[in-house]
C-alpha cells in the first residue's frame, strides 16, 4: 500500500486535535472518523496494531466528545437560568439603589450580641470538652 495513506491519515488525526485544542467539538469527531480508514489501513496491510490503537483512539475521540457535548449543555443551562434570574431581580434594581441607609449603631449592636452569644457558647463547649476528657 502507498506510504502516502498513512501519511494522510496522520494529518486528518492532527487537524481534528488542533481543531479540539481550539475548542471546537467537531475536531473529536473527524479523530472519531478516521479510525475507520485507519482500522482499514491495518487490516490491508496486515498491522494488526493499527486495528487495536484505531479503536482505543476512537473509544478516546468518542468519551471526549461526549464529555464535551455533555459540558456545553450544562454551560447553557446554567446561562439560561442566569437569565431568568436576571429577569426576576432586574425589576428591583432600582428599589435596592434608592433603599434607605440601614442605622449603623443598631447594626453595630447586633453584632455585638451576636459576638458575645457565640463566645459564651465556645466556652460552655469547650468546658464540656474538658470535663470529658478528664478521669
Amino acid at each position: 500500500m502507498n506510504p502516502a495513506w498513512s501519511y494522510a491519515l496522520t494529518l486528518l488525526g492532527v487537524i481534528g486535535l488542533l481543531m479540539a485544542g481550539h475548542k471546537q467539538h467537531t475536531g473529536w469527531l473527524i479523530g472519531l472518523f478516521a479510525q475507520i480508514p485507519w482500522a482499514t489501513y491495518g487490516v490491508v496491510t496486515g498491522q494488526h496494531g493499527f486495528i487495536f490503537s484505531a479503536a482505543i483512539y476512537g473509544y478516546a475521540y468518542a468519551k471526549n466528545f461526549w464529555a464535551w457535548r455533555q459540558q456545553d449543555h450544562q454551560s447553557m443551562t446554567e446561562l439560561r437560568e442566569a437569565a431568568e434570574m436576571w429577569e426576576k431581580v432586574r425589576p428591583h434594581i432600582e428599589d435596592i439603589v434608592n433603599a434607605a441607609q440601614v442605622d449603623v449603631n443598631t447594626t453595630r449592636a447586633e453584632l455585638a450580641a451576636l459576638t458575645r452569644t457565640q463566645g459564651d457558647l465556645q466556652h460552655i463547649i469547650s468546658t464540656h470538652q474538658r470535663e470529658e476528657t478528664m478521669p
